[in-house]
C-alpha cells in the first residue's frame, strides 16, 4: 500500500485544494441535490492524497479548515483493486481508516472517511456524488438505466453505469468494472446517485447543472396532494402526535410538523406513503414511517414497537393531518425533512413515467443492520457520507 503522508506544512498546494473542494461542496450543498447528510466532493491533491468530505457530514457544514478527512490515494485504490473479492465491507473500512493520513491545520480530530472512499479513487481529479431529486426520479424506476440514457441523451455524455449496492466497497467495485477503460464523466447508480468527474470543479459542477436541466426536462411537472384537515384540526391532531412521541422517545428534544408541501404529503396516503428508495432514506428517516388517525392518539407502546429500538429521528404520519419529525436537535430534524420532502417528490416524477422500484425489505433490512451497528460504535454513525 502506499504511505505518502504530509510534512508538518502539508504538501505544495494543499490549503488551495481544500478551498477547492470547499467551493465545490458549498455551491452542491442544496436540498434538491444533496438532502440531508447525502453527496460527496473529493480532489485528488498532487501530494498523493484523496482529499473528502468526512463522514456523517452535511455538504454545506464543511469548510477550507474543518470537516475534511485526507486519505493515501494509494492505499485506497490498493483495498479497491485486490484480487478476487477483496476484504468484507467491515474489512476495507477498516483499511480506509489506516490509510487516513493527518491535515495540517484543519480540524479533522475524530473525523472518519466516508463508505464512498474508494469510488471516489477513481477517474480524474474532482469527484462529486449526489442525489438530486430528478436523478432519484429516474434511479429509482424499473427501468432505471433505459430511462437515464433516454433522458441524458441530448447531452451526449460517456455515461456508465452500476446496479444497485449499499455504499462501500462492493459499490466501488462494481463501479470500477463498469468503468473498464473509459474515462466517463457521469456514472448512474441504481436508486442511489450520480457521479460525476472532471478536471476542475467549475467543470464539475457546470455538468451537473445541464444534467439537473435535461431530466427536469424529461420528467412531467408534478403538484403534491393537499391535506384535507383544516388549519385548527390539523393543529390539534399534531398537538397530540407530538406528546406520544415525546413520551415514546423523551431523548428527541425536537419535535414539530414538516412543513415543506412534499415532506407533508406522506400523510395523504395511498402512492404517497412512506417507500424508501436509496439508503439514504432508510439512514435519514428510518425502514418505516408509522400511520395513525386523527381521532387516535397514537399509543407511546405502539410508537416503540414500530421502531424497534431507540431512534435518533423518528417519523410519524397522521392520515390528512400531516407528518410529525422528532429529532436530538435541529440539525437532524432539517436532514430528515430534506430526506422526506425529497423522496416523495421523487417518487411523483417517477410514477409520471413508470412503475417506482423502491429498495426491496432485505436491502432496508440490511441498511438498518449497518445503521444499528454504527450506532453502537462510540462516537455514533460516521461509515456514510
Amino acid at each position: 500500500m502506499g504511505t505518502t503522508k504530509p510534512d508538518a506544512a502539508g504538501p505544495p498546494g494543499l490549503g488551495h485544494d481544500l478551498a477547492e473542494l470547499a467551493g465545490l461542496c458549498h455551491a452542491a450543498g442544496r436540498p434538491d441535490w444533496a438532502p440531508g447528510q447525502g453527496g460527496c466532493g473529493s480532489l485528488k491533491s498532487a501530494g498523493g492524497l484523496l482529499l473528502m468530505k468526512a463522514a456523517g457530514l452535511r455538504m454545506d457544514e464543511a469548510g477550507s479548515g474543518r470537516g475534511w478527512v485526507a486519505l493515501d490515494l494509494a492505499a485506497v485504490r490498493d483495498c479497491r483493486d485486490q484480487d478476487g473479492p477483496g476484504p468484507t465491507e467491515t474489512q476495507a473500512a477498516a483499511l480506509l481508516r489506516k490509510a487516513q493520513r493527518p491535515l495540517p491545520g484543519a480540524e479533522a480530530q475524530g473525523l472518519r472517511p466516508p463508505a464512498e472512499a474508494e469510488l471516489h479513487a477513481l477517474g480524474p481529479r474532482v469527484c462529486l456524488q449526489l442525489n438530486m431529486v430528478e436523478a432519484a426520479a429516474a434511479l429509482c424506476l424499473e427501468d432505471a438505466q433505459e430511462e437515464l440514457g433516454a433522458a441524458l441523451r441530448p447531452l451526449r455524455l460517456e455515461l456508465a453505469w452500476a446496479d444497485y449496492r449499499p455504499p462501500g466497497h462492493g459499490l466501488a467495485r462494481l463501479l470500477r468494472d463498469g468503468l473498464g477503460q473509459r474515462q466517463a464523466q457521469l456514472a448512474g447508480l441504481a436508486n442511489q446517485g450520480l457521479v460525476a468527474w472532471g478536471e476542475q470543479t467549475a467543470q464539475v459542477l457546470a455538468l451537473m447543472r445541464r444534467v439537473q436541466q435535461a431530466l427536469a426536462a424529461h420528467f412531467k411537472a408534478v403538484e403534491p396532494p393537499h391535506l384535507r384537515a383544516r388549519d385548527g384540526e390539523r393543529q390539534a391532531a399534531m398537538h397530540r402526535a407530538a406528546n406520544a412521541v415525546k413520551a415514546a422517545f423523551p431523548g428527541l428534544k425536537h419535535t414539530a410538523p414538516a412543513r415543506d408541501p412534499w415532506a407533508q404529503s406522506l400523510a395523504a396516503g395511498g402512492v404517497w406513503t412512506w417507500e424508501p428508495i436509496c439508503p439514504d432514506d432508510v439512514l435519514g428517516c428510518g425502514a418505516q414511517v408509522p400511520e395513525t388517525r386523527a381521532s387516535q392518539e397514537p399509543a407511546p407502546e405502539r410508537l416503540l414497537a414500530a421502531w424497534g429500538r431507540r431512534p435518533g429521528v423518528a417519523v410519524l404520519s397522521v392520515r390528512d393531518h400531516g407528518v410529525l419529525i422528532a429529532a436530538a436537535d435541529e440539525r437532524a430534524w432539517r436532514g430528515a425533512h430534506e430526506l422526506l420532502g425529497a423522496n416523495a417528490r421523487a417518487r411523483a416524477l417517477a410514477r409520471t413515467r413508470n412503475h417506482v422500484r423502491p429498495l426491496d425489505p432485505a436491502q432496508v433490512a440490511e441498511l438498518a443492520g449497518r445503521d444499528e451497528a454504527m450506532h453502537s460504535k462510540p462516537g455514533g454513525r460516521t461509515d456514510h457520507a
